[in-house]
């Protein structure tokens, strides 16, 4: 079943509108409104400003930026644990801060440690990489009751990386020009492919008659009998939308990350 739509006006609204211009719905507003993968966009932002202040008001001082965001990386886990890892106007922020924090004293580590440590094989990194999958396999849903052991994970994955040589094999891999370039557009995959699914879901519905039902919270869904059909369906979507994130990147992207645009 894929989900089309919610009751008219119950969260895509002219308040959640205006919270959207802002970048403040996910900071206001307890419901995803419009491209929902936004909420995450809307906390990052503000995260992004916090951390300028911390740093303006520290005077760029390491140590005590560490031991803040340290005490953030705590006091967060804690309230995740007790109200839960989703995307309301509590726990999306709460899931930025921590995230970003810890994103910030891997960095931190990686810069006092790549003059000391220096891994020179792919044995570590990969480890590390086998036992993270396998915990994001099985146990990385919403239920998990140490879901916010998660982002640590994946911030171990990280500094095994940054610490390894650059002509290990598994830096040589994640090197290839393709995957770079998956990369490179993923911000572009990332805020398309809700709008595209909607998109695409609605000209099923009306287009070409598929059959819908209603769920218990009012959102129609269409059903899909054919296994083959909507495995395809999937796929292709898959294909177009990282098209389209190619198309986004370079020709909004890069240039209005230029350094022509910018100066004017």
């Amino acid at each position: 079943e894929l989900t089309v739509n919610y009751p008219a006006f119950t969260t895509n609204n002219f308040t959640s509108f205006i919270a959207n211009i802002f970048l403040v719905h996910n900071w206001t507003i307890p419901e995803l409104t419009y491209n929902y993968p936004s909420w995450s966009i809307s906390s990052e932002f503000y995260t992004y400003a916090i951390f300028a202040l911390l740093i303006l008001f520290s005077r760029n001082n390491i140590k005590i930026i560490s031991l803040i965001l340290l005490i953030n990386i705590f006091l967060c886990a804690f309230l995740l644990d007790k109200y839960g890892f989703g995307t309301d106007n509590l726990q999306g922020p709460l899931r930025c801060l921590y995230s970003f924090s810890i994103g910030v004293i891997v960095c931190n580590l990686y810069r006092s440690l790549k003059n000391k440590y220096l891994l020179s094989n792919s044995s570590i990194p990969l480890t590390v990489i086998l036992i993270v999958v396998l915990i994001v396999i099985n146990y990385g849903t919403k239920e998990f009751e140490y879901i916010e052991l998660i982002p640590l994970s994946f911030g171990m994955i990280i500094l095994s990386l940054a610490l390894t040589k650059k002509n290990t094999f598994i830096n040589q891999t994640l090197s290839k020009n393709w995957l770079v370039y998956l990369g490179t557009i993923s911000y572009g995959i990332y805020m398309i492919h809700a709008a595209f699914w909607w998109w695409l879901q609605q000209s099923l519905k009306f287009i070409f008659k598929l059959p819908t039902s209603i769920d218990q919270e009012g959102r129609v869904t269409l059903n899909f009998d054919n296994i083959v059909i909507s495995n395809f369906i999937s796929l292709a979507g898959i294909i177009i939308i990282i098209f389209l994130a190619h198309l986004s990147y370079q020709f909004v992207e890069k240039k209005l990350n230029s350094q022509k645009y910018l100066k004017k």
